[in-house]
C-alpha cells in the first residue's frame, strides 16, 4: 500500500527544504519524482538544485531529457513514473490522478 505524508511548511520555503530532503532520499538509494504544475517552478528547482550548494548538487534530469531511467531524480510535469522512483514529490499544487506506481 502507498504511504502518503503531508508537509506544511511555516518557518522554511520548498526551496530551502527540498534539496535537503532529496539528499536523503539519494543516500538511502532510492529514486524520486517531483511533480510540477507549471515550467517556470520546474526550470526554478532545476537551477536551484545545480546550485544550492557550492560543493555539491543534486544529480537530476527534466522528464523532457534522455536517458531518464539512469538519473535518481526527475523534475516532471508528467505524473508517470520514467525511471522506477520509489517517491512522488508534488510542488506548488500539483496533484496525480494516481499513487500506484509510487512507494
Amino acid at each position: 500500500m502507498t504511504e502518503v505524508n503531508f508537509y506544511k511548511l511555516v518557518r522554511s520555503s520548498a526551496e530551502g527544504v527540498l534539496p535537503r530532503l532529496l539528499e536523503k532520499i539519494i543516500k538511502d538509494s532510492l529514486r524520486a519524482t517531483i511533480l510540477f504544475q507549471n515550467n517556470e517552478k520546474l526550470e526554478e528547482f532545476d537551477e536551484i538544485l545545480w546550485t544550492y550548494e557550492s560543493r555539491s548538487f543534486i544529480p537530476h534530469t527534466k522528464f523532457t531529457d534522455k536517458n531518464l531511467f539512469h538519473q535518481p531524480i526527475i523534475l516532471s510535469m508528467n505524473e508517470k513514473n520514467l525511471n522506477n522512483s520509489d517517491i512522488l514529490i508534488t510542488i506548488d499544487g500539483s496533484s496525480p490522478s494516481s499513487l500506484d506506481n509510487f512507494e
